[in-house]
């Protein structure tokens, strides 16, 4: 198939698709919308090379055609000439075009150009079809002749000066024409100096046709995107001390330390306010290189900066005095950062690390009032402060207070996932503070587990969708994927029984897209919108990953929590680092499991990813005895970290996860049990 025709029939089939989304939804329309859309299925499998006759298609949409209703029926007949144009009955194709002409003028321009070709879709750019720009754009990039589809891409810049369709037809035409190219490449880039073809049209330009002040801002942006090569094109010969220093750091980046060094030093001399900035830098090589030592002098020359490479010197000095576990020092700069920059978010964890200092030593009084010094923060920060000002009051027999603290930790808590751990804690000390229920702490039990119908795992083909619930028409439908229009144009869900965006989640876990659906649970539940708790929390893939827990002795429960911190239930993530799947193993990692378990798989696989994952989960608690809050930070960080910071943080559960020195790590813990105890709450049977 020829790249025009593929492109223009995807696109046949997006003016189907929208104009199915703005189709009222009455009774009548269903068999036919139902119809339709069983046929497009076949459509664009044979799009894609698949067995099905285009000359059988025309039949199929022809025969829904002459049933429907006079909208869907144009919509029909448009993909019907589409498949005769492509089974050679070209006289019947053109027939039906012409006919649509004048029927439908959104479809004007498509049929033109089916009529006639690039000449044709020329002169019928300035139809009133809204898709001529689209045309104009998918003709262009599809044409071979550089002189036509210079032509056709022109002519849609005109028609859609602004937005996505102008960023395409401006890059189209710097990079694909020949003389003109330079031309159109300074036009995009003052249109949109940002934008994500800048690379690739950057490539074009030739330095010396720019100013000075254009380079400069070019390259800036070529730094920030990590094309350093292009930026020394741009910057070479430019003695500007900003531009020594960006050439400066271009040359660090791509490993040529001494010219770094020589044009770092030349825009310090050069321009004495860059020193700071030229300090930090200085101090980044060295911490890359771990050089701690070596970056202490540099990283003190730029926190003297007031602004925010001073913060950010801060920042990389107590990282630096921590690596060397000097925290007297480190403490020393957190009074510092408190002190220069006190409402930053720099002061806040050093505020926190200063409370742990004061706790650790033994000092109760000064770490409460550390936490209190946190306690209006609006963040985590504010949240974890006011349940250690509940914990503090309550080890000092100040049982009241303590009371406040954690209602009011809770109240805060459950507003975001990332800080459910804390309104967790904070409701079962209250409990036992209460006399209500005693506090079950950081054990993991096994039990039974109910998965209740709305469990985002339950909601597979074949589930009872008729239970969802959109307001099918809304401006927001119109933005949701087909297959949720589908479902309430063909009267599978009501058109009133639940708010959109619950509905939105649930259909995203029916086509077992549980990244988004959770998302979608979560969004919700921030914005105060109406959610659903069982589809913030799924059991996705619960047939795999229940027999993988159990056959570890594992609460399948602990496990999800742990797959959905790791995942997302996605399983095809994959990690910048390389971890893969459900369960995020790395492959070495899996390798080795799968050689104690005496099989193998693929990590893309959910019952193996699970299986693997399971087997190396409960490893890590035979390591701590099945203490969960080490298996969990064990199977993050790896054993011997753990075993070490044991050794040092102690036996208090909730003050050792708190001084977990790697933060990822610290996190992570916090996330896995927030999730368990809301999955525990959600699903056990039993206490």
């Amino acid at each position: 198939m020829k790249p025009r025709s593929l492109l223009l029939a995807g696109l046949a089939a997006g003016l189907f698709a929208a104009s199915l989304a703005v189709a009222p939804a009455a009774s009548g329309r269903v068999d036919a919308l139902k119809k339709i859309d069983e046929a497009l299925v076949h459509y664009r499998s044979a799009l894609a090379g698949g067995p099905a006759s285009f000359a059988d298609l025309a039949g199929d949409f022809r025969a829904i055609a002459r049933t429907a209703p006079r909208d869907l029926a144009d919509d029909a007949d448009l993909v019907a000439a589409d498949c005769l144009e492509r089974a050679g009955q070209h006289g019947r194709a053109i027939a039906i075009w012409q006919r649509l002409e004048n029927s439908r003028p959104a479809f004007a321009t498509y049929c033109r150009y089916r009529l006639g070709g690039p000449d044709a879709i020329a002169g019928a750019a300035h139809a009133a079809g809204p898709f001529a720009p689209d045309l104009l754009v998918a003709a262009g990039r599809a044409e071979t002749d550089p002189v036509q589809a210079t032509k056709l891409l022109e002519q849609a810049y005109e028609l859609a000066p602004r937005g996505p369709i102008a960023e395409t037809a401006l890059y189209l035409l710097a990079t694909r024409s020949t003389e003109d190219g330079p031309r159109w490449a300074l036009r995009y880039l003052d249109a949109f100096p940002a934008g994500r073809h800048a690379v690739a049209v950057a490539q074009v330009i030739d330095p010396a046709s720019l100013s000075r002040h254009r380079r400069e801002l070019l390259a800036g942006a070529m730094l920030d995107s990590g094309n350093y090569g292009i930026a020394l094109k741009l910057l070479a010969k430019d003695l500007d001390p900003l531009a020594l220093y960006r050439s400066g750091r271009a040359y660090w980046e791509t490993g040529q330390r001494d010219k770094a060094l020589e044009y770092l030093s030349r825009a310090r001399s050069t321009d004495p306010q860059l020193g700071p900035r030229v300090s930090y830098t200085l101090a980044q090589m060295a911490m890359r290189d771990r050089n701690w030592s070596g970056a202490i002098a540099p990283l003190r020359a730029a926190a003297t900066d007031p602004g925010e490479i001073g913060e950010d010197a801060f920042k990389a000095l107590t990282r630096v005095y921590l690596e060397l576990d000097d925290d007297s020092a480190a403490a020393a700069v957190d009074r510092q950062v408190i002190q220069a920059f006190p409402n930053s978010s720099a002061a806040h964890d050093a505020i926190w690390r200063s409370l742990w200092r004061a706790f650790g030593a033994g000092h109760m009084l000064a770490a409460h009032r550390w936490a209190a010094r946190l306690e209006s923060d609006h963040g985590l920060l504010g949240v974890a402060a006011e349940f250690w000002l509940g914990r503090l009051d309550q080890d000092a027999g100040e049982t009241t207070s303590a009371l406040r603290c954690y209602r009011l930790t809770e109240k805060r808590a459950f507003r975001d996932p990332a800080s459910w751990y804390y309104g967790w804690r904070a409701r079962m000390r209250a409990n036992a503070l209460t006399g209500r229920a005693p506090d079950p702490g950081f054990a993991v039990t096994d039990g039974p587990v109910r998965v209740r119908p709305f469990a985002l795992g339950s909601l597979l083909p074949g589930a009872d969708r008729r239970q969802l619930g959109i307001v099918a028409r809304s401006a927001e439908a119109r933005r949701w994927p087909r297959s949720l229009r589908t479902l309430a144009y063909l009267g599978l869900v009501s058109a009133d029984r639940l708010p959109p965006g619950r509905a939105r989640m649930l259909v995203a876990a029916a086509d077992a897209d549980y990244v988004d659906a959770i998302r979608w649970a979560e969004q919700a539940n921030r914005t105060g919108a109406a959610y659903s708790p069982l589809a913030e929390s799924p059991l996705g893939f619960w047939s795999d990953l229940e027999p993988a827990a159990h056959a570890e002795g594992l609460d399948p429960l602990f496990l999800a929590a742990l797959v959905k911190q790791e995942s997302f239930f996605d399983p095809q993530s994959r990690s910048w680092v390389g971890a893969i799947g459900l369960a995020q193993l790395m492959p070495f990692t899996a390798n080795w499991v799968g050689r104690q378990l005496g099989g193998t798989g693929s990590l893309y696989d959910p019952a193996w990813n699970l299986r693997c994952g399971a087997w190396y989960l409960a490893y890590t608690g035979r390591q701590f005895d099945h203490q969960g809050v080490l298996e969990a930070a064990a199977y993050n960080a790896g054993v011997a970290a753990v075993k070490r910071w044991q050794q040092n943080y102690g036996n208090d559960p909730e003050s050792f996860i708190e001084r977990i020195p790697f933060f990822e790590t610290r996190h992570y813990v916090k996330k896995v049990y927030g999730y368990y105890w809301t999955y525990r709450s959600l699903y056990r049977t039993s206490p």
